[in-house]
């Protein structure tokens, strides 16, 4: 006869609602943040435009426009360029004369922190459920223990925004160990996981029921 399935415990149960609060909250987190990071792109990141016929780069920010003509490898083969990457980034802190500006970035840097100690958070939650003690999300993991509480002595306390989404500590040395990849992939990695870790106790309490 086969074994009854085991009721989760009410600890368990209790565990299972705030991770599911948490992830409702990071929903909800990382939708204002790409609306914040979108803002960013529109009314700050400079304007870069490639014409193929001319082989000539434009970049215009603040009102000043810039042309660069590429010269070609070969005459008789144009250039190709697949993606024009938008974004950039500023150092927290610095001083403004637009106090919009300002309150937009406290809320930005402050909302951006706050999504990744709160993902951290649920990862902490999931390793306690059975069959999930190893659960892991290297890039969650990442950001939030080397960028956000341990960054590197000394290093410009820097926020970024772009076609990867918001970044912390976007201004390093060239030989930082840890980057910042975009709250897009790092994302898109943290509900990966998830997935398939549950998919997987699942499977697993199906197979031993």
């Amino acid at each position: 006869m086969a074994s009854r399935e085991r009721a989760a415990s009410q600890d368990e149960l209790e565990t299972m609602n705030e991770i599911l609060q948490r992830l409702k909250r990071l929903d909800n987190q990382a939708g204002q943040l790409i609306n914040a990071n979108n803002s960013f792109i529109e009314h700050r990141a400079p304007r870069v435009e490639f014409d193929p016929a001319t082989d000539t780069l434009t970049f215009e920010a603040e009102g000043i426009e810039q042309k660069i003509t590429l010269k070609r490898a070969d005459p008789n083969k144009p250039i190709q360029i697949d993606h024009l990457a938008a974004g950039g980034g500023y150092k927290a802190g610095r001083i403004t004369t637009q106090e919009e500006t300002s309150q937009a970035e406290l809320m930005f840097e402050g909302a951006l922190e706050e999504y990744y100690q709160n993902a951290h958070r649920v990862l902490k939650l999931v390793k306690t459920l059975p069959g999930l003690t190893n659960f892991e999300c290297r890039e969650i993991t990442i950001v939030r223990n080397k960028l956000v509480e341990h960054p590197a002595k000394g290093e410009p306390y820097s926020f970024g925004y772009g076609s990867t989404g918001p970044v912390i500590r976007p201004m390093h040395k060239p030989d930082r160990e840890w980057v910042d990849a975009g709250l897009v992939q790092n994302s898109d990695a943290f509900v990966t996981a998830l997935t398939e870790a549950f998919k997987r106790q699942s499977t697993a309490r199906d197979a031993g029921a």
